[in-house]
């Protein structure tokens, strides 16, 4: 796999919210710009779709490895065009902000081109700041729904 990467963020949320909306996978295309679609298979099981590099679209079936409320949630792909694993941890710092850290580590699609490509690009670490950035915008305007 390539080497993983490490991006933490606050939201102005209490930890359980934030977990609740993050462990409901099917709301990544939300927040994620090049997810397209996610599908629950059972309790543990997912599969993905992806816009990937140079427009190549990229499917893959996913477990929950660890689902431990309010602290932590990890993954692993299990078959499909994309290995990928990590995990997002999440972090009370007070009634209504939670740190979320997430990890992540994959095996970019068309082997030594792909690797080469994203060492070059920068693009993995930039993707998962904007996603993370995006699930704040998100979680947060929720959250004012839900005091309006």
């Amino acid at each position: 796999m390539a080497e993983p990467i490490a991006r933490t963020i606050v939201v102005n949320m209490d930890v359980r919210e934030v977990y609740a909306l993050w462990d409901d996978f099917e709301n990544f295309p939300q927040f994620m710009r090049n997810i397209l679609l996610v599908r629950r298979l059972g309790d543990r099981s997912s599969h993905w779709a992806m816009r990937g590099p140079l427009g190549r679209h990229l499917e893959w079936n996913a477990i929950t490895t660890v689902r431990e409320p309010f602290s932590e949630i990890a993954w692993q792909s299990t078959q499909g065009d994309l290995r990928t694993s990590g995990r997002v941890t999440f972090r009370p710092l007070g009634s209504e902000l939670t740190e979320i850290t997430a990890v992540i580590d994959y095996e970019p699609p068309l082997g030594r081109i792909g690797r080469w490509f994203l060492r070059h690009s920068g693009q993995p670490e930039l993707r998962l700041e904007e996603d993370l950035q995006s699930f704040k915008r998100f979680a947060e305007s929720l959250s004012l729904i839900g005091q309006g």
